[in-house]
């Protein structure tokens, strides 16, 4: 990609990029596709941004370092996945520190983009990682680094982040990534003039989640009637194996029977299926939805999308799923780590794209204008998001044009970590009729209210 020439004079260049790495105690373990997720590095970043005149911010990004997701298999092990991600947030911002051009917090990304592979290819090569990083991973990896740099700027600027996404701030317009289409036409756009107040947030049912109190035998989990009951929850993210079509019609059938009869009916329920990458082929999820659409057509009509049924990287073979995609819009998670993906998904039928803070939030501001101008089904997904990442993705969430439930699963699974931020931002991270309110996110960068959040790295 072609050098961008900048022509705002609101550019800053990355002064400083520190790290924070500590562990997120688990709730309890987590089953999605093929893994389970326990204890994680819950990765903080600090950067410090500068202006050519020398006026300089502050600003602050956060992700759990969740390997399973983004580095899935046996091999390496764990321990060592986790030990590269670390490595690349560091190898990230010391690229960002070298790098003494001034930008756009979107142009940083853009010019980082295409190294982020070069440089966990040689991070991995020095830890002895013969198997090649996955893109995914490379971006969680730079995704707090990415949310730190916006948050500076809209610190600097005294504005939120999502205001300065306009062609002022940026200098350039959407046609010099997504086309002529889109001459005239910012990221600012695309999203809402003022964020919505309250959120529908959705509930995940992970693969080992207990639905009933008779399934709930070791404590650690509560069962699915416990959270309906407390949250008011109507909206639910359902895990599926993928492997065994009785099992997963069944878990989306007890899941809404559940809702429904705790609620009194069945309307207003919203089910999203994902496979995460473990459909074995378009014949398995065609028979999932005619079971459903045939012998639970109540379940069928509260299915809003099935979330990435195959596997993220596109081949020769993968199939074309626009038939499928007519009756439940197939939603790309995974196998979003560029624009280029999205432009293969559209090639091969997907309906919808899944906005994560962990993919960075630059490149979710370039995908969400090229999802809604294609007539894709578009929401915000979660990466049980801890703390100020929860308050990010909850800010995304209320600038979107959208109003489909959004995924947080924080208290599920990491009940524990965000305690400080729980105290400044109540409403986020407990649900009140299914919603999480947004009142509390403050005016400039991201809105953390970092000087109010009791959490020892903030103070040093």
């Amino acid at each position: 990609m072609a050098a961008i020439q900048l022509r705002t004079t609101r550019a800053v260049r990355i002064v400083e990029v520190e790290p924070f790495f500590t562990e997120a105690q688990s709730g309890g373990a987590f089953g999605f596709g093929s893994a389970t997720a326990g204890n994680m590095t819950l990765a903080h970043v600090r950067v410090v941004v500068e202006t050519r005149d020398g006026q300089s911010a502050e600003g602050w990004g956060a992700i759990v370092l969740s390997w399973p997701w983004a580095f899935p298999g046996d091999a390496p092990d764990g321990d060592t996945k986790d030990r590269l991600m670390r490595g690349l947030i560091e190898a990230y911002g010391e690229a960002l520190e070298d790098r003494r051009e001034v930008g756009h917090p979107v142009e940083h990304f853009l010019d980082m983009e295409p190294r982020l592979d070069p440089i966990a290819s040689d991070v991995a090569r020095r830890m002895g990682i013969t198997k090649p990083v996955p893109p995914l991973c490379a971006l969680v990896a730079h995704s707090a680094i990415d949310a730190a740099i916006h948050d500076a700027y809209g610190v600097l600027l005294d504005t939120n982040s999502f205001r300065t996404l306009t062609g002022v701030h940026l200098g350039w317009d959407l046609s010099r990534l997504l086309g002529d289409d889109f001459a005239g036409k910012y990221p600012s756009d695309y999203l809402r003039p003022q964020p919505v107040e309250r959120v529908p947030a959705s509930h995940t049912v992970g693969a080992l989640d207990p639905l009933s109190p008779d399934e709930a035998k070791d404590g650690l989990i509560a069962p699915l009637t416990q959270w309906i009951e407390r949250d008011g929850s109507t909206a639910f993210k359902v895990k599926l194996k993928g492997q065994d079509l009785e099992w997963d019609v069944q878990r989306l059938v007890s899941v809404h029977d559940i809702a429904a009869r705790q609620r009194g009916q069945a309307d207003g329920i919203a089910l999203f299926g994902d496979l995460n990458e473990q459909g074995p082929s378009k014949a398995y999820i065609v028979e999932l939805l005619d079971r459903l659409e045939g012998d639970h057509p109540a379940v069928y009509e509260a299915l809003d999308a099935l979330e990435q049924p195959m596997k993220r990287d596109f081949t020769g073979d993968s199939p074309n799923l626009a038939d499928i995609s007519a009756r439940v819009p197939i939603v790309l998670d995974e196998g979003l780590t560029s624009l280029a993906s999205i432009d293969r998904a559209l090639e091969l039928g997907w309906g919808g794209i899944a906005l994560k803070t962990c993919k960075t939030q630059s490149l979710m501001m370039l995908a969400l204008p090229k999802a809604i101008e294609a007539g894709m089904h578009v929401s915000v997904q979660d990466l049980t998001n801890p703390g100020i990442a929860l308050v990010q993705s909850v800010g995304m969430a209320a600038h979107l044009p959208v109003t489909r439930p959004f995924e947080t699963n924080v208290q599920q699974y990491f009940p524990e970590e965000s305690a400080p931020e729980a105290e400044v931002f109540p409403g986020i991270f407990h649900l009140e009729g299914g919603e999480v309110s947004t009142a509390g996110i403050g005016g400039h960068g991201f809105g953390y209210r970092i000087d109010e959040i009791e959490r020892e790295i903030f103070r040093q």
